[in-house]
């Protein structure tokens, strides 16, 4: 389940993932074509950059949001919550020794 969940996100953040290089070559590709003025290409590329650095960032959450969903529909716990129900558990299993210690010694 967890390697699907992170496959699902790396493949949703690969479609929206493009680098500075490779937007350089599309908005070089419209100045060429004349689709955007030279002296507007460096402030249309950060623009471009920053529209996929928000969109990758509504994709995590998106996805976190879904994973959360799925795993509370199927009951899962978390490794945190599991931790803290191991803890919980050693705790009482010493309450219980140190109480039949003291059962045997009276």
């Amino acid at each position: 389940m967890r390697n699907f969940a992170q496959k699902m996100m790396l493949a949703g953040i690969g479609a929206f993932a493009l680098t500075r290089e490779k937007a350089e070559q599309v908005v070089n590709e419209m100045v060429k074509k004349g689709q955007v003025q030279g002296e507007d290409a460096e402030s249309f590329l950060d623009d471009l950059m920053e529209r996929g650095e928000q969109e990758r960032n509504v994709l995590k959450k998106t996805i976190r949001t879904e994973f959360d969903r799925i795993k509370n529909d199927m009951n899962l716990i978390t490794k945190k919550e599991l931790e803290e129900i191991s803890e919980r558990i050693s705790q009482l299993e010493k309450r219980l020794s140190s109480e039949a210690h003291k059962d045997r010694t009276n």
